[in-house]
């Protein structure tokens, strides 16, 4: 009987070490690829960021050209105090910022009175059908990389986010006796101008915006206005101004300062320091944004910009000031 020839088969595999090598080597891979990802995300909300502040600063320029004058940042109240309409500037502008739907909706310009003539708050103006128009989202007014909600009921009735605010300029802040910040007194040593107490003591004031019903007129922005911040970005949950939504005339446009640095962290409702809580009026009232180092600024020309936030402090105040005379490096941007 002939021998037979056997084939052996030999089994191949990986080994235990070489397996746990290739985890190994794809958790680094992993690890590498996912920031990237991340800051791609992150650069592609900032461009959209960028977008809205254009917009936002078109419109109003547009309605510069058709008034002949700036919208008021916000209205705090009136001298008169008698069927005020405490709007500013984010929702003036409506209309020139292709949205006349919502903007024939809040009726801006008229005084919103209930049966007996009194006053009707700007966050009670409802539709016919009841719907809250501080509910209204605005896209235009949303950065996508702020992760707060678009509408929150944190003062009983529904407010929707807005992360852009009108600039005061480089105006000193006052403070809130049941919140108080101490560190206020080294910050408005930059401000270029004092804060009024009173709207019948108003001067003139730092930035293209106030929260008083006055306007500025752009031949007023003799700095430049390639060299003026008009708008800033601002979060909600770190500033009680700016939780009361963009429809209130009380909600922090016209009032945010330059003297507060950019990203000056007031959003922890429970920190042990009042000047890091959102209620302190005066470092919650400084521009802020939810973007890695620092934020974005919209100047009087249309252009917007990251500054960082290790600017140079006096410098952040010339940018904020529309008078000063001070001049502005090209390469500051």
């Amino acid at each position: 009987m002939g021998s037979r020839s056997r084939l052996r088969r030999r089994c191949t595999g990986f080994t235990l070490v070489e397996l746990l090598v290739v985890i190994a080597i794809i958790g680094v891979l992993i690890g590498l690829l996912l920031p990237a990802v991340q800051a791609a995300r992150e650069t592609a909300r900032r461009m959209q960021c960028a977008n809205n502040q254009k917009q936002i600063m078109l419109a109003t320029l547009n309605y510069e050209l058709a008034r002949g004058e700036l919208p008021p940042g916000s209205i705090w109240f009136n001298e008169n105090n008698v069927n005020e309409v405490r709007v500013g500037v984010l929702a003036r502008i409506l209309a020139y910022a292709e949205d006349t739907a919502l903007h024939d909706l809040l009726d801006p310009e008229t005084p919103h009175v209930d049966a007996n003539g009194d006053t009707i708050p700007s966050h009670l103006w409802q539709t016919a059908d009841g719907t809250y128009l501080s509910s209204f989202v605005i896209e235009m007014y949303l950065c996508p990389s702020d992760s707060t909600d678009e509408v929150y009921t944190r003062f009983g009735t529904p407010r929707a986010r807005f992360n852009y605010s009108a600039s005061n300029g480089s105006m000193t802040r006052n403070t809130n006796s049941s919140c108080s910040c101490g560190e206020l007194a080294a910050w408005n040593e930059f401000g270029l101008m004092q804060n009024p107490t009173n709207v019948a003591d108003r001067p003139d004031y730092s930035g293209p915006f106030s929260r008083f019903e006055f306007a500025t007129k752009l031949q007023q922005v003799t700095d430049g206005l390639s060299k003026t911040i008009f708008f800033g970005e601002v979060r909600p949950e770190c500033s009680i101004h700016a939780l009361a939504g963009w429809l209130s005339g009380n909600n922090g446009t016209g009032l945010v300062s330059t003297v507060i640095p950019i990203n000056y962290d007031t959003c922890d409702d429970n920190a042990p320091d009042d000047c890091n809580r959102p209620c302190n009026y005066a470092t919650e009232l400084g521009f802020k944004s939810n973007h890695p180092g620092g934020a974005q600024f919209a100047l009087g020309d249309g252009s917007v910009h990251f500054l960082s936030e290790e600017i140079d402090h006096w410098t952040y105040q010339y940018l904020g000031g529309k008078d000063d005379g001070i001049p502005i490096a090209d390469d500051v941007f």
